[in-house]
């Protein structure tokens, strides 16, 4: 059971470089279409905010299910 989890939570780490850039790829198109549709970019302090929300929660999401 325990290297069950160890594994999951391993891969988890492994993966977080390629989870990231993938969150701050679909949020520069985010950023483009805004700019695109309303004339302006996000704020760059609203861009880090929103990214490291969506990261921290599939981070969290991945450890929850390591556990389950």
């Amino acid at each position: 059971m325990f290297k069950r989890i160890i594994e999951k939570l391993s891969k988890t780490q492994e993966e977080m470089d390629e989870i990231l850039q993938r969150i701050i790829s679909q949020n520069e198109d985010m950023e483009d279409l805004s700019e695109e549709l309303l004339g302006e970019r996000l704020s760059d302090e609203i861009m880090s905010q929103v990214i490291e929300q969506e990261f921290t929660k599939v981070i969290e999401k991945r450890i929850k299910e390591a556990f389950e």
